[in-house]
């Protein structure tokens, strides 16, 4: 394991000079160039984010006993491959709440130039199918009768009933799904937590996979 983390940290080394020679070139980078190598490194981001959630989830079951490992989990669909021209945007915070209701994020970054950050969800600007992911550490504090719910919500009105998440216990919860948007639409995370929970580090990405 370390010897792959190694060869990992000599990639990223590579990677670093690569875009320092690329941005320091005496010829200047075109458009098309600057955006395909942007797409690359967003594409690397989201997927090393993805990584370390699930290294997280891992970690989790092992300091918690009351966590299910997550190696007794159902296995997910299948991720649909991500294209270089696809619409993409994501919103992270790194607050503790325990508020119901929209969660605010601190950070919109990075977005397409044709996803929005509005009204504390992100807004599409195309129709098409978009891979919608969220993830929450919830956190149990005190004793509680109802569960912490979290969930998908488009346009303040439509709920995806796969996207929503009950518990109980303290853990880092986490759901993808396919969701058919059109032109206008806001996707909002919703939280609904009662006394003696606590949320913290909520993510929401969406990326655009067929139109």
């Amino acid at each position: 394991m370390y010897q792959l983390l190694s060869e990992i940290k000599k990639q990223e080394v590579i990677l670093s000079r690569l875009v320092r020679r690329i941005n320091n070139h005496r010829k200047p980078v075109c458009d098309t160039c600057k955006v395909q190598v942007e797409d690359s490194l967003v594409y690397l981001k989201n997927y090393l984010t993805d990584k370390n959630k699930e290294l997280q989830n891992i970690l989790n079951a092992l300091d918690d006993p009351r966590i299910d490992c997550p190696c007794d989990r159902h296995e997910s669909e299948p991720v649909p491959a991500i294209r270089s021209d696809s619409l993409y945007g994501f919103a992270y915070s790194h607050a503790e709440s325990a508020e119901s209701g929209t969660i605010q994020f601190q950070v919109a970054s990075p977005l397409h130039h044709e996803v929005n950050y509005s009204n504390d969800g992100l807004q599409v600007t195309k129709k098409g199918i978009y891979q919608v992911s969220y993830s929450v550490s919830c956190k149990v504090e005190s004793e509680a009768t109802n569960p912490a719910i979290f969930k998908i919500v488009v346009n303040d009105s439509f709920t995806t009933l796969s996207s929503v998440i009950k518990s109980y216990t303290t853990q880092l919860l986490s759901s993808t799904q396919l969701i058919p948007l059109m032109e206008g639409d806001v996707v909002r995370l919703v939280a609904e937590v009662s006394d003696g929970y606590v949320y913290s580090n909520p993510s929401l990405q969406i990326v655009m996979v067929a139109q």
